[in-house]
């Protein structure tokens, strides 16, 4: 079951470490010994897939006194995973603590007070998953079902938003590219075919800056049909697009 959870919790960490959950009831009734129950595990971090893996592994499907029988659900964005489980043997501390050969997992038992202290005659059989093969069958094979379409819905859902963001991120860096370009241009402009070079490829620059060309438009549109500029026309153009150039 512990590879199952695993794909859950992809976050991408090489370092072994230290890692803390809330263990949490979902119901308000008292559990007994042997009885089954839903929990959901709160986790401080997103724990990455191998220490996930060695630490379930490591501690045979079990969280100290509850035995875990089915995968419920998994809260990716709140780092919850929703179990079914056995209390199998009578809790004495709110803290269990697993291990694998290079993490830890630190589990705080957020309701301490609603499990039984009392034991039950073992004839009772609480173990039904491993008296059952049929049962324990049907069980693997619906929580492996569940679990490979959330999976397959993960990777369709992480794939599309790559896409959209990666599309989104390569029009930022361009615009941004384009914005520097125009802005070297704007500050080099001395010369009459420095702004005719701008305003004949305006359509490629204003809708980056909110600026008013207008003016400069009107000014450049008196002189750029002349043969020769004279320098008192020059001037008057540059004063334009200065006053333009002045308001980016």
């Amino acid at each position: 079951m512990s590879k199952f959870i695993i794909f859950f919790f992809l976050a991408v960490n090489v370092l072994g470490g230290d890692y803390e959950a809330l263990l949490k009831v979902d119901s308000e009734k008292l559990v007994k010994n042997g009885d089954s129950f839903n929990f959901t595990l709160e986790l401080n971090q997103a724990i990455p897939e191998a220490a996930l893996n060695k630490i379930f592994e490591k501690n045979e499907e079990k969280l100290g006194f509850i035995h875990i029988v089915e995968i419920r659900g998994v809260d990716l964005a709140k780092n919850e995973i929703k179990l079914k489980g056995i209390y199998e043997n009578i809790v004495n501390k709110d803290e269990i603590f697993l291990k694998s050969e290079d993490d830890n997992l630190k589990i705080k038992v957020n309701n301490l007070e609603r499990f039984s202290k009392e034991k039950i005659n073992e004839k009772r059989g609480f173990h039904f998953y491993s008296r059952d093969p049929e049962q324990t069958s049907s069980i693997s094979k619906n929580t492996a079902k569940y679990i490979l379409i959330s999976l397959l819905l993960l990777i369709l859902i992480g794939s599309s938003w790559w896409l959209a963001t990666s599309k989104k991120r390569r029009s930022s860096k361009k615009r941004k590219k384009e914005e520097r370009y125009w802005r070297e241009t704007f500050s080099k402009a001395k010369k009459r075919d420095d702004f005719e070079s701008i305003y004949h490829n305006k359509n490629k620059w204003m809708k980056m800056f909110s600026a008013d060309s207008s003016f400069f438009f009107k000014i450049i549109n008196k002189y750029q049909y002349q043969e020769k500029w004279s320098d008192e026309e020059l001037n008057e153009v540059r004063l334009a697009f200065s006053r333009f150039r002045n308001g980016i």
